[in-house]
């Protein structure tokens, strides 16, 4: 009974290992999935032009036109005040929490100098070059400012 419950402790710690080793390096490995350029070209087609001094901390296609990065800029970056837009103000947590699950841990947001986000969300294109709703993320922090930006296919298959 002894050596019974011993080998069912051992395949119960293997199965955990395979568990844990999935989640940080296997499926859904939550790195980016584009090279640099790529990312930076793919949010362009979304945003327009990018401010000087931009970095995409983090980027993941998510396929079709779904797509999710990270950015820092130096200064404040409104990419949507050209288009008619909804907007919405957050509490700081919801932006770090978003940030820690989008990149899974792998990118530090910084300290908060605001007491809340900025959520913004528009639509791009229409129903004949297809849609995608663009969700938007931004905070303050003693490193800049923070951006997670989201694209989704349009819900309607458009």
């Amino acid at each position: 009974m002894i050596a019974r419950m011993t080998a069912l402790r051992g395949v119960a710690a293997w199965m955990l290992g395979l568990l844990v080793a999935g989640s940080v390096g296997g499926c859904g490995g939550g790195g980016p999935t584009a090279p640099a350029a790529d990312a930076a070209a793919a949010l362009v087609a979304v945003t327009g032009p990018l401010p000087e001094g931009c970095e995409i901390l983090w980027h993941e296609s998510r396929g079709g036109s779904a797509a999710a990065w990270i950015i820092r800029t130096p200064g404040r970056w409104r990419p949507h005040e050209s288009v008619d837009h909804r907007h919405k103000t957050l509490p700081t947590d919801t932006f770090m929490n978003l940030v820690a699950a989008t990149a899974q841990g792998k990118v530090d947001p910084g300290r908060p100098t605001a007491s809340s986000c900025r959520y913004t969300e528009w639509r791009l294109g229409d129903a004949t070059d297809g849609r995608r709703d663009v969700r938007i993320y931004q905070l303050a922090t003693d490193r800049g400012e923070l951006t997670v930006l989201e694209t989704l296919p349009d819900p309607a298959g458009g």
